[in-house]
């Protein structure tokens, strides 16, 4: 695989993408704008405002550096074309995530809860085209399952459900590992979010997430937790649900 070259004035932007590009493990030279670009650059990185006057002809200009290095990386593989693309889910409070382009592990990711996982695979798609894109998730982890399966039904894509029991340890995190096996492993079609009696231990910690999601603002009542386990409703649905309720105590 080619170099990344980061050639951009912006000062901001440029120790950004330094950072993302370290954090990410893709190799990168820097260049002074109006610089020749080597042979063995594949992608220029620069900002908008300088896009046009880069002599090179495969550039990028980005705005946020985390967005911008994904983008770099779809570019340097290969992989902005996908005959068929799959995501595999591994569910839980932090979910691992792993997209698979025509058989070759292209992204990998762990979102901060399962709602992230929307802003996540969203990325993800919209980085390449593709002919068709599954996404794949984990039976395990009921609650965070079906809050996963609900957030991600916006999509309209096809969502199959894993039988992850045998998942193979592949790199050091486990839930990546997860993610991996998953994307792999053909599933069952899910066409209905799986019903589930939530624990009372369940329902408390969603309670507790729900105060530290709101910033301390409130807490979801005990019906909303409940909504939100079973993968009827997302955290955010409940916290503006009772945000709304209560305000209508108040008034």
């Amino acid at each position: 695989m080619k170099l990344a070259a980061i050639m951009t004035k912006d000062f901001r932007l440029y120790h950004g993408l330094v950072r993302e590009m370290k954090r990410a493990g893709i190799h990168y030279i820097t260049l002074e704008p109006g610089e020749s670009v080597p042979s063995y650059v594949g992608l220029v990185i620069t900002s908008r405002e300088e896009f046009d006057s880069v002599d090179f002809d495969r550039k990028i200009w980005v705005s946020d550096p985390e967005k911008g290095v994904k983008q770099a990386l779809v570019h340097l593989t290969g992989t902005e074309r996908c005959g068929k693309l799959l995501i595999g889910v591994d569910p839980g409070k932090k979910p691992g995530i792993a997209v698979i382009c025509d058989g070759k592990i292209v992204e990998r990711a762990q979102a901060l809860n399962p709602e992230d996982c929307l802003r996540i695979i969203e990325e993800a798609l919209s980085s390449r085209t593709y002919d068709a894109a599954t996404i794949r998730i984990g039976h395990g982890d009921l609650t965070n399952r079906n809050r996963t399966i609900t957030v991600l039904r916006e999509l309209g894509l096809r969502m199959e459900l894993v039988d992850e029991s045998h998942t193979t340890k592949l790199t050091k995190n486990a839930d990546i590992d997860a993610a991996i096996t998953i994307a792999f492993t053909e599933g069952v079609e899910i066409k209905e979010t799986c019903d589930i009696s939530p624990s009372p231990g369940e329902i408390r910690e969603i309670q507790r997430r729900s105060r530290m999601e709101s910033m301390g603002a409130l807490t979801i009542g005990k019906e909303l937790a409940d909504s939100v386990a079973r993968g009827k409703i997302t955290m955010k649905e409940a916290i503006d649900e009772q945000r709304r309720r209560n305000e209508e105590k108040r008034a």
